[in-house]
């Protein structure tokens, strides 16, 4: 769908995006819009880098967006009986154990509340098995407690559930994503956990860069090239187009509903997008957040104009979903039975991006006559 389809569906939407691109917002956004089964939108304004134009089929970084698909990756093993949502980390990683770390569970992993110390593992520079040392190594944080210390964690936690997966498993984290052994593929083939030497020979002229943008330019932050790595960060390297991560949510839609999309069975889906963690102060976000497991919960009841990572002002109480890194949101909103994924390919800092993505997700809604 080129922009002048986009513009004739959802004109509100197609005007936000050209105005970011104009205020140096971003070069580009892809948009996949999905309402009560019809495709709305599978279409991308402006460009992925100079010279290239942006297309529905450029591969993007999702960035945080990806931390879903981790977290359906383990709960499928929660579904077979093989990981317990409140098993000790420490029984598939023994020398986790240290420091004060025995009794953090897998589901404070996924809801926030392990109250790790914020380290760097070191991704991409470190060896695997050295990232994990690091982690084993750390304690909880100053003040902190165990199971009621709630902090968004961007980065650690979700290197601790991979390593998890491979442990009960035996196979490598990107082919428990690709090549599951017990279920189908989580993803569609033009997406992947992070960029492989083989996944960038396969999309080398559909990937798009990151841009780094200011009030008066956007200037990439790298090239194709430089993004190559030899193994995933498991909430923070996916990519793909948007119509891959969108596809993703109508599965886990359909799942909630009624257990069809393949995903997770019903009760799971359900438990995984609903309030886990509710009304606490998110000592990352500095707000308060609500969290499902391994996703957001619609927060709009503590501020719908200053929540991080919303999902727009119109949504309803029960939508789910993740935002990635100052560019991309992706949500599911059970009671209008849409899927929205907006990936920018600039990052403008917080406050703007805050207020973009605000302005875009709430658009839809007034495009497609929700708000």
């Amino acid at each position: 769908m080129a922009s002048s389809a986009l513009q004739s569906r959802l004109p509100r939407l197609a005007a936000a995006v050209q105005a970011g691109i104009d205020q140096n917002l971003h070069p580009g956004v892809q948009v996949y819009v999905s309402w009560r089964g019809e495709i709305v939108a599978d279409a991308a304004v402006g460009t992925a880098q100079p010279g290239q134009p942006l297309t529905a089929d450029t591969v993007l970084p999702w960035l945080s967006a990806g931390k879903p698909v981790t977290a359906v990756a383990v709960l499928r093993h929660v579904a077979l009986g093989q990981i317990g949502l409140d098993d000790h980390v420490s029984r598939w990683l023994p020398d986790f154990a240290a420091n004060g770390k025995e009794t953090i569970s897998i589901r404070h992993l996924l809801t926030h509340t392990a109250g790790l110390q914020p380290i760097d593992p070191g991704w991409p520079d470190r060896p695997w098995g050295e990232l994990l040392d690091r982690l084993y190594g750390c304690r909880v944080r100053h003040g902190g407690t165990v199971g009621a210390t709630p902090g968004y964690d961007p980065v650690r936690t979700w290197f601790l559930l991979a390593a998890i997966l491979e442990a009960v498993t035996g196979r490598s984290f990107a082919a428990c994503i690709t090549e599951p052994s017990t279920s189908p593929p989580l993803l569609d083939a033009d997406a992947f956990p992070y960029l492989s030497i083989d996944f960038a020979r396969r999309a080398w002229d559909r990937l798009g860069a990151m841009h780094q943008c200011d009030l008066s330019v956007c200037v990439p932050i790298d090239g194709p090239v430089n993004q190559v790595t030899a193994y995933a960060s498991p909430g923070s390297s996916f990519r793909g187009p948007a119509r891959s991560l969108g596809r993703f949510y109508e599965r886990l839609l359909a799942d909630r509903r009624d257990g069809s999309g393949g995903l997770l069975p019903q009760a799971l889906a359900i438990d995984m997008t609903s309030r886990q963690r509710e009304g606490e102060f998110d000592l990352t976000f500095q707000h308060r957040l609500d969290f499902g497991l391994g996703v957001m919960i619609d927060s709009n009841r503590y501020g719908a104009d200053t929540v991080p990572y919303g999902f727009g002002r119109h949504c309803t109480p029960e939508t789910f979903g993740h935002g990635g890194s100052q560019s991309s949101i992706a949500f599911a909103d059970p009671a209008e039975d849409l899927v929205l994924v907006l990936i920018a390919n600039g990052q403008p800092g917080e406050p703007r991006h805050q207020q973009r993505h605000r302005e875009l997700a709430s658009a839809v809604y007034i495009d497609l006559g929700l708000a």
